[in-house]
């Protein structure tokens, strides 16, 4: 007799031991899990304030990341910093991809429904959810390839819809050991020329950052930290060098600001580069149309 057969043994089906499902228990762990996800966000914000290397790890999820939350980033940062694509079990199974066998993937938080708050204020309540990393699964890697740009197309994208002016300068107006200065009182970025393309990207990506935060009238504890980390993650975006980058010592303000404020100025950082970099990608389509058309 096979086991289809023995199921329905004697005319009837044998009657099977199902666990019933515990929704008290399940919201349980779900509260448990979230409150461990907060945790472990402000326990990672703390980190990144005071190390340096701990910064840079954070530096690159939030780059490749860029649309992901700073309190994302920063569970990523903390259980996963080597992730490249991240879904859900669902998300991989529909794409026919498999979830290796043990694996259990990372705790991010999503936005759930809102509610009104006790002053009257409308907030919004966040879940709990497991993601996994291609690396987690069946796929033998990730199959996005780069693109490789030219540098001088790379520094007129970076440049478009700047919002200052840029001037080709010479020493009065750019140090020697600089390649790009932004002067907040004529709302101009001075650059230096240099062989150095890479060098040249990232000093005009720096302060183009100050210029943002100028025009935003951010509130940043140390600007010159969101520069250069606004910098980094733009550098990172395109594979250029990042050789230049020392976080070594990190300002007083940043390591004693408590873990709120870390998330606002990591937030600041995020939103001025997805600023610069959406400004980039506006110019880069632009350019493709221009191409598309010549071609027709």
């Amino acid at each position: 007799m096979n086991s289809i057969e023995e199921i329905f043994e004697n005319g009837k089906a044998e009657e099977l031991s199902i666990d019933p499902f515990d929704v008290e228990e399940w919201a349980a762990n779900k509260k448990a899990e979230r409150e461990q996800a907060y945790s472990l966000i402000a326990a990672m914000a703390k980190s990144v304030a005071t190390h340096g290397d701990k910064l840079k790890s954070y530096l690159d999820v939030q780059g490749r990341f860029n649309k992901y939350s700073v309190g994302n980033a920063l569970l990523i940062t903390a259980q996963m910093p080597y992730a490249t694509r991240l879904a859900d079990y669902k998300t991989w199974k529909d794409a026919d991809v498999h979830v290796k066998k043990g694996e259990t993937g990372i705790v991010l938080l999503e936005p759930g429904k809102e509610y009104t708050r006790a002053d009257g204020s409308t907030g919004v309540s966040y879940n709990s959810k497991r993601v996994f990393d291609i690396s987690q699964t069946d796929s033998e890697k990730d199959s996005r390839s780069v693109e490789k740009y030219d540098m001088r197309f790379l520094i007129k994208m970076l440049i478009n819809d700047a919002p200052c002016r840029l001037l080709i300068a010479g020493p009065d107006k750019v140090p020697d050991n600089k390649r790009a200065r932004y002067d907040a009182e004529v709302k101009t970025i001075y650059v230096r020329p240099d062989e150095n393309t890479d060098l040249v990207f990232m000093e005009i990506a720096r302060e183009l950052a100050l210029a943002h935060l100028d025009r935003e009238k951010q509130d940043a504890i140390d600007r010159d930290l969101i520069a250069d980390c606004t910098a980094y993650m733009l550098c990172k975006r395109f594979n250029l060098s990042l050789e230049w980058f020392n976080y070594d010592s990190l300002p007083e303000s940043f390591k004693t600001a408590d873990d709120k404020d870390v998330k606002s100025q990591l937030g600041i950082m995020r939103d001025t580069a997805n600023i610069i970099l959406s400004d980039m990608q506006r110019g880069m389509e632009k350019q493709k149309e221009a191409a598309e058309r010549d071609e027709r």
